[in-house]
């Protein structure tokens, strides 16, 4: 009897220990960061994230199973964060399939044996095939695959750097694809046979092949070989200083964010391995590889890995980047999305420079817009290496290098709004155009609490000034439902009270609250915003007085979600900030001089001011002294639009004359086009358009000389033509002849 009192007793504690190993083991739970139970459109190559109440396990794993059955899944943890998983198909999944992702925890021994292990499943849908987007005629294409996660991001970039492209899906690539195109941008790692046959082809013929991360066998299909060296994540590249397309770019290094996938060339890839490559050579003999970049990795230690090559094959031009640019480009802008909805900094409450804090930006280099300069990297590339002459959009309307977008958010001063606004009509010239943005102007965000009269707002607007609501949370961290709910009953409240303003389009939070990696602008454009300034830098004590780009651009650009898609709002950082610490009179001199001055960091600059000290008169009478438009959130928009949705197509090319067409759209009237100045052998002569010869001036920007000139729609033709060989030496450069012909050699 006692043994079997004392064998109930032994498995009444066994329970119970084992009840309470389970129930503490529930306690771990898990979270799907951004991955809600049944959502779709999520991107075949999404590294997904789960959060853990406490540190990982380790034997915990994850594992993707679809319509197939099991996918290879790799999973790993986040360096420095110990609560954090990260799991990813092996390979990219398909397009518009059901999956399911389930994390597997073994439990301790006793409870393993009674319940098994602990599995936490969500179920979601991959998005549909992406489809083609941009005109059919672009003279560049860009191919994306089902395994470059950002790879919608290069149409944005394109239209940011000025250039016309098309994309469509990686599957859809052939012959017919490439017929007419000049460049390629192929965001995908694998093609089938018949594509590498066709690709290879294409390059021969002249094509400009620009490869992001491509997998061995398509590299040997062009004629290069890798050697493995494996994946590293935080790295920089400083751009070569002998090559045309790098040479300006060269004496900096630009941070990389996402893999980096090491290799190596044969036969070498440093100065002097081969001469420079020349646009437009036509049969050309192969030459060895050249390096686009010295690589570092995170300690600024060079690495024997080249940061991207250049190579030539029959008369076309192979580039291969180890990296891909629209993920860097695209993280290098909003932050880590690794870090989302974190307090980071220890000022609550969360704002966007907690997705930078402390190190995903290097401070020292924060004066440098590195975003940007990859990809004027990029766009030298395509101007020096292509097969004919590409024009593209300059940034700025005419030939403004720097616009200030002078915004306030109005806290319930007494007319801090009317009273900056009333300085900027009084310094405005008389009959200024203030569709050329010759009058100087401002937006101004009012919170609830503030008091402008209805008429007196609607006289501002009739003459150009905006206004809307400065949304208030309270300055804390709320909820993204909860969030979302305030902006639109502020938004509404707002629009009562003054009726005559127009929709409002742009927008600006109080303590620019921020919640997810693009939470907030969604909610924004379900509202009609279009245009966020939520990301500004902070705080002071980070800072430690440093000017420049939190983001690593002086430019707006639209915002892309966790999955790629991008959205239609655009990410403007507010650079100049009356409350970072940055000295005043100096952080604005700094952004304004380097766009204008050698460094040629050009940027639409937007402000914040709050009406408490002098900071609006200081940025005003910066920019007037320089020459510098002073421009509203509303007219920054209608410009962005209106040039984005300008296009530039290259018709024909026949060796002297490119004939192409514009396309220009409201709000881009005063767009200026570059050429460049000199292709191969031969120099622009003259640019007609609509029958009418075109004025040119010259401007050298990012180390490249360009012809910049400005129409309106129509049909345009620019004559390229070759120096005589026949003029001696003694002859005056103004009485040099040229020949039109082909210029190649």
């Amino acid at each position: 009897m006692k043994r079997l009192i004392l064998a109930v007793a032994l498995i009444a504690v066994a329970a119970s220990l084992a009840f309470g190993m389970w129930r503490h083991e529930t306690a771990r739970s898990v979270r799907f960061i951004g991955l809600v139970a049944g959502e779709e459109a999520i991107h075949p190559a999404r590294a997904f994230q789960v959060a853990f109440q406490e540190e990982v396990p380790w034997n915990t794993t994850a594992t993707l199973t679809g319509p197939e059955g099991a996918v290879d899944t790799v999973a790993w943890r986040l360096p420095g964060d110990r609560r954090m998983l990260m799991a990813q198909a092996a390979g990219p999944l398909h397009w518009d399939t059901p999956y399911r992702l389930c994390i597997t925890r073994q439990r301790r021994a006793i409870v393993q044996r009674v319940v098994g292990p602990r599995v936490t499943c969500t179920a979601f849908r991959t998005q549909a095939e992406p489809a083609a987007e941009g005109p059919k005629d672009a003279p560049v294409l860009v191919a994306l695959g089902a395994d470059a996660a950002y790879g919608s991001a290069y149409l944005p970039i394109l239209r940011a750097e000025g250039f016309t492209g098309r994309s469509i899906p990686a599957e859809d690539l052939d012959r017919d694809a490439l017929k007419g195109r000049a460049v390629l941008i192929l965001a995908s790692r694998h093609l089938d046979e018949d594509q590498i046959a066709a690709l290879n082809d294409w390059v021969q013929q002249g094509g400009l092949l620009i490869a992001m991360k491509p997998e061995g066998g398509l590299m040997t299909a062009l004629g290069a070989q890798t050697l493995a060296a494996g994946t590293i994540h935080g790295a920089s590249l400083e751009p070569a200083a002998d090559q045309e397309a790098t040479r300006a770019l060269s004496g900096v290094k630009l941070g990389l964010h996402g893999p980096v996938e090491l290799f190596r060339m044969p036969g070498g890839t440093g100065p002097g391995d081969a001469p420079s490559l020349v646009a437009g050579t036509a049969g050309a003999a192969p030459t060895a590889p050249r390096a686009l970049g010295q690589l570092f990795d995170t300690h600024s230690t060079p690495l024997p890995y080249p940061a991207g090559v250049t190579l030539r094959r029959g008369r076309g031009t192979v580039a291969i980047f180890p990296f891909s640019l629209a993920e860097t480009v695209v993280l290098t802008r909003q932050g880590n999305p690794f870090w989302i909805n974190q307090e980071r900094d220890g000022s609550a409450p969360r704002r966007p420079n907690d997705l930078f804090y402390p190190d995903f930006v290097d401070l020292d280099r924060m004066h440098v817009p590195q975003a940007d300069e990859l990809q004027r990297l990029m766009a030298n590339l395509i101007v020096t290496a292509a097969p004919m002459p590409v024009p593209r959009f300059w940034y700025l309307p005419d030939d403004r290098r720097a616009v200030v977008v002078l915004t306030g958010d109005d806290h319930a001063t007494p007319d801090g709004t009317g009273q900056m606004f009333d300085r900027l009509l009084a310094d405005s010239p008389k009959d200024c155009d203030l569709a050329a943005w010759e009058c100087l102007r401002a937006s101004s965000y009012l919170t609830l609490a503030t008091y402008l009269d209805p008429a007196r707002a609607a006289a501002y607007s009739e003459q150009g000034f905006e206004l809307g609501v400065h949304v208030d949370s309270g300055c804390h961290d709320v909820p993204s439902p909860e969030l979302d709910h305030i902006i639109g009953e502020q938004f509404d409240e707002f629009q009562d009270r003054y009726p005559d303003l127009p929709a409002q389009r742009s927008e600006r939070l109080h303590c620019i609250v921020w919640n997810g990696w693009t939470d907030v602008p969604e909610f924004e454009r379900a509202r009609g915003v279009r245009f966020d300034l939520n990301y500004y830098s902070w705080p002071p004590n980070w800072l430690q007085q440093r000017p420049g780009f939190m983001t690593g651009s002086g430019f707006p650009m639209p915002f892309v979600d966790y999955d790629g898609r991008v959205l239609d709002i655009y990410q403007t950082a507010t650079h100049l900030v009356n409350e970072d610490g940055v000295p005043q009179d100096f952080g604005i001199a700094s952004l304004l001089d380097r766009a204008l001055g050698s460094d040629q960091y050009f940027g639409a600059f937007a402000a914040h001011v709050d009406y408490t000290d002098s900071y609006a008169d200081r940025i005003i009478d910066a920019a007037e002294a320089r020459g510098v438009a002073l421009v509203s959130s509303e007219q920054m928009l209608e410009w962005l639009d209106g040039r984005n949705a300008s296009d530039l197509r290259a018709g024909e090319w026949d060796g002297s004359t490119l004939r192409f067409t514009v396309d220009i759209r409201p709000g881009a009237e005063h767009a200026t086009i570059l050429l460049p100045r000199a292709f191969g052998a031969a120099r622009l002569t003259t640019v007609t358009c609509g029958g009418q010869r075109l004025t040119q001036t010259d401007q050298q920007i990012k180390g490249i000389d360009y012809a910049a000139f400005q129409t309106e729609t129509g049909r345009c033709e620019a004559r390229y033509g070759v120096l005589s060989q026949l003029v001696p030496p003694s002859t005056k450069t103004r009485d040099v002849v040229l020949v039109t012909g082909d210029p190649a050699p």
